[in-house]
């Protein structure tokens, strides 16, 4: 992928997360509404150079996480980082978003282990003794290391102005 069209990526990726309510300061909504599942699929990928779309992409999904279609979701798996999506379904502990926690067993660990974010300057060791147990058996599990992801709901607009935002989403919720 040339710098440009990681550029371009990147860009579309923050733009639709505006569009399903997520709040980045500077950065407008994109005119079409986003395939939740796809755009979590190319976030998986674009988090690892941009830290904060894992946290507000994990905010997302554990407040409403019940707006995603598993079986479609299950179909982008290929299409993203599978190792980062298993890790975001375990992360997400929330009622609304049980239902993904099905996800983890069509996703597979890296072979050997990274970090989370490469940028990160720290060793695997060092993260090991940084994080609780339960964040080390995660970890441990998709062979990717992070020192924290925070999961960030209080920069999501309200289910209500999503839905009116979103015609696809609300018409997941009437049927």
């Amino acid at each position: 992928m040339t710098e440009f069209e990681w550029k371009e990526l990147t860009d579309t990726v923050f733009e639709d997360w505006v569009r399903i309510g997520v709040k980045f300061t500077g950065t407008k909504p994109s005119a079409d509404e986003p395939l939740v599942e796809g755009l979590i699929a190319q976030t998986s990928i674009v988090c690892r150079k941009w830290p904060r779309l894992m946290d507000v992409m994990a905010g997302w999904v554990q407040l409403y996480g019940d707006l995603l279609n598993v079986s479609l979701m299950r179909k982008y798996i290929p299409h993203g980082d599978s190792a980062v999506i298993g890790l975001l379904c375990d992360l997400v502990t929330s009622r609304e978003a049980e239902k993904i926690k099905l996800l983890t067993k069509y996703c597979a660990p890296k072979e050997t282990p990274e970090f989370l974010f490469p940028e990160n300057y720290l060793t695997i060791d060092i993260v090991e003794h940084m994080v609780p147990e339960e964040t080390r058996k995660i970890c441990r599990k998709w062979n990717l290391y992070f020192p924290y992801v925070r999961i960030k709901t209080n920069c999501m607009l309200i289910r209500k102005d999503i839905l009116s935002r979103n015609p696809n989403l609300a018409h997941r919720v009437t049927n």
